[in-house]
């Protein structure tokens, strides 16, 4: 199967000259709207840190998250809604869904 058909894989290739990129587990994406994740809003994350105090208007849409959801086993995973003004959410789903992916990296120098 070839890494670009699953989001892990997406993100293990290289991009702008870099080769340590990785998909974010849950928790480093957002947190905990109801959504049962259990990722606190004072956890850094993508969410707090780039949408509703940035205003990276870019972000916003759904994207999968590392983090398994164990009420979609054996193929569930958490993904991410990204949205302005608290609109966020952790949800589970099937991967047979399609979401985006957003692959990070450490920032390092």
């Amino acid at each position: 199967v070839s890494p670009s058909n699953y989001a892990s894989g997406l993100c293990a290739a290289p991009m702008a000259g870099r080769t340590d990129w990785y998909l974010p587990a849950i928790c480093e994406m957002g947190y905990d709207n109801g959504g049962g994740s259990g990722c606190g809003p004072m956890l850094q994350n993508m969410q707090t840190s780039l949408v509703e105090v940035a205003n990276v208007a870019g972000l916003a849409g759904e994207y999968w998250s590392s983090s398994a959801h164990s009420s979609f086993i054996p193929n569930g995973a958490y993904f991410q809604l990204f949205g302005s003004g608290g609109a966020n959410d952790q949800l589970g789903a099937d991967k047979a869904n399609v979401f985006g992916v957003r692959c990070v990296r450490a920032i390092t120098n």
